[in-house]
C-alpha cells in the first residue's frame, strides 16, 4: 500500500475537529459578545447574531469532555514518569510561548481595558496556577486550566496507584455520584464540602469524558452510557445555574432551550467520534491533527490580540473587516506557536522527563 494512504486509527483524531470548533467558538464569544458586552471591544455585529454567539463560551465545557475522553490514552497502563511527561509537555511549552507573547502585545500596546502584568503577575503566571499566589492571569480564559490540572492531579493519583480501565470505571462513577450529592446539598443549603476537588462545574464533563471512552473501548458499556447519561444531567444543571449567573453579572439572555441543546450535542457529537473505530488514510488523518494542534494555542492567544486588533481597524474598516484580520492574526500566531514552539520543545521536554525514568 501507498504509505500516503496508509490507514490509520480514527478514533483520537476525529475529535480533532470539535477540539477546533470548542476554541473557535470561545474566540467567536470573545470578539462577537464577551468583548464587547464587557467594554473591550468598542464595535460589535448585530443584535441577533450576539443573541447567537453568547453560546460560544460553551465551547469551554466540550474541552473539559474531550479532555475526559483522552486522559484513557495519557494515564491508562502509563507509569508516573509518562503520565507526568505526556501532560507536562503537552501544556507547559505552548502556555509559556502564550503567556510571554501576550504580555509583550500588552505592554507594548497598553490597551485602556486592562491592566498591565507586573512582574510579579508575569513570573505567577509561568507555574500556570498564579491563583495559588493571589495573582492575576495575564488572560482570564487561563482559569480553565486551572480546573484541567486539578483534573490531572485526581488522575496522577489514580496512576500511582494502578491506572486500570475498572480504576477509571469506579472513579467515574464515584466522581459522579458525589456531584450529585454535593448539588443536593446546596438545594438544601447544606455544607459543601471537596468543592475544589469535584469541580461542580466542570468535574461532571471530566467524570463523563472518561465514561465515554470507557464505553468506547467496549468496557462494561451499558454501565459507562448509563454514567455518561448521568453526568450529561449534571452537565444541564450546571449550564443552566451558570446561565442565571452569567445573564446577571454579564448582561446575556441566555435561554434554557439553546442551552439543553448545544450541551446534548456536544454530548452526542463527542460519543459518536470517540466511539468511530474506522480507519482513514494518513493524509486525512494529518490534516485532521494539524487543526486539532492549532487548539490549544488558540485558546490561549486569542483574545487580547483580538480585542487589540478589533478597536484598532473598525474605526476605519468597519466590524467584519476587522474581526477578519483578528481570526487571522490569532490563527497566524497559534500556527506559529504550535510550529516553532510546541513541535520541537514539547518532544525534548518529554525526552528529557523519561530519560530520567531509564537512567534511574
Amino acid at each position: 500500500m501507498d504509505p500516503a494512504h496508509k490507514l490509520t486509527s480514527s478514533r483520537q483524531y476525529m475529535l480533532d475537529p470539535f477540539r477546533f470548533l470548542a476554541a473557535f467558538s470561545v474566540l467567536l464569544y470573545h470578539y462577537t459578545f464577551r468583548g464587547h458586552n464587557g467594554g473591550k471591544v468598542e464595535s460589535a455585529p448585530s443584535e441577533l447574531l450576539q443573541s447567537i454567539t453568547q453560546y460560544g463560551y460553551l465551547g469551554v465545557d466540550g474541552f473539559f469532555l474531550i479532555s475526559g475522553v483522552v486522559i484513557l490514552h495519557s494515564a491508562h497502563g502509563k507509569s508516573v514518569r509518562q503520565y507526568v511527561a505526556s501532560r507536562t509537555s503537552r501544556l507547559y511549552p505552548a502556555f509559556w510561548a502564550a503567556v510571554i507573547f501576550t504580555t509583550v502585545l500588552v505592554c507594548l500596546i497598553q490597551p485602556p481595558w486592562r491592566t498591565i502584568p507586573t512582574v510579579t503577575e508575569f513570573l505567577a503566571n509561568l507555574t500556570m496556577v498564579p491563583n495559588l499566589a493571589d495573582q492575576a492571569y495575564v488572560e482570564p480564559v487561563y482559569w480553565t486550566l486551572w480546573a484541567e490540572l486539578r483534573f490531572y492531579a485526581i488522575v496522577f493519583v489514580l496512576v500511582l496507584i494502578r491506572p486500570t480501565l475498572s480504576a477509571f470505571y469506579y472513579l467515574a462513577a464515584a466522581w459522579t455520584a458525589s456531584l450529585y450529592v454535593w448539588w443536593i446539598a446546596r438545594l438544601f443549603d447544606a455544607p459543601l464540602p471537596l468543592s475544589l476537588v469535584l469541580q461542580p462545574h466542570a468535574g461532571h464533563y471530566f467524570a463523563g469524558g472518561i465514561a465515554i471512552a470507557l464505553a468506547a473501548r467496549g468496557y462494561k458499556p451499558r454501565q459507562t452510557i448509563l454514567i455518561a447519561l448521568a453526568t450529561w444531567g449534571l452537565s444541564l444543571l450546571a449550564a443552566l445555574d451558570f446561565a442565571r449567573t452569567v445573564n446577571n453579572d454579564h448582561g446575556s439572555t441566555l435561554a434554557p432551550i439553546p442551552l439543553v441543546t448545544i450541551v446534548t450535542s456536544i454530548y452526542l457529537l463527542i460519543y459518536m467520534a470517540a466511539g468511530n473505530r474506522r480507519a482513514i488514510s494518513s493524509k486525512p488523518a494529518a490534516r485532521l491533527k494539524a487543526l486539532g494542534s492549532l487548539t490549544f494555542p488558540l485558546y490561549l492567544v486569542h483574545a487580547s490580540l483580538g480585542y487589540i486588533t478589533i478597536n484598532a481597524i473598525s474605526p476605519h474598516l468597519g466590524f467584519w473587516p476587522a474581526f477578519l484580520v483578528a481570526v487571522a492574526l490569532s490563527l497566524t500566531a497559534a500556527w506559529l506557536i504550535r510550529t516553532l514552539v510546541e513541535d520541537k520543545a514539547g518532544p525534548r521536554m518529554r525526552r528529557a522527563i523519561l530519560a530520567k525514568e531509564s537512567s534511574s
